[in-house]
């Protein structure tokens, strides 16, 4: 699993609404939307065939895609509710998640009308279990 070693479940995030909102979970083995698996990390990076483009990109298009999906789910459940989608986004990562991971992650949230972030640091254990 996971999150096996750490020592906390991942948190349920609410939006400004009161709403469950959007989390993405990084760990050392994968980058996670709503506990499912959207992209494989190895050695702190995603695999280039993960990438919008060549290895250097910034966007994860798994991620994207997933994240895409959620903020049309968001959109809809405010129009419903007649609010305005917030567009809040929890991370959660270990304290030792690579700069560079935690930018991609970012980036790609952002392309994918994400503007708002809480951080979940989660320390201490090992990494994604090992």
């Amino acid at each position: 699993m996971f999150f096996e070693g750490f020592a906390v479940a991942p948190p349920r995030c609410y939006g400004s609404q009161g709403v469950v909102g959007a989390s993405v979970t990084v760990t050392a083995k994968g980058v996670l939307v709503a506990d499912k698996l959207v992209a494989k990390v190895v050695n702190g990076a995603v695999d280039k065939v993960d990438k919008q483009g060549d290895e250097n990109s910034l966007q994860i298009q798994p991620l994207f895609d997933a994240l895409n999906n959620e903020a049309s789910r968001q959109k809809e459940m405010a129009r419903l509710r007649g609010a305005k989608f917030d567009g809040l986004l929890t991370i959660i990562a270990h304290q030792e998640t690579p700069y560079r991971l935690l930018t991609e992650v970012l980036y790609t949230a952002g392309q994918a009308e994400f503007q708002k972030f809480r951080f979940a640091v989660l320390k201490g254990g090992q990494r994604g279990g090992g």
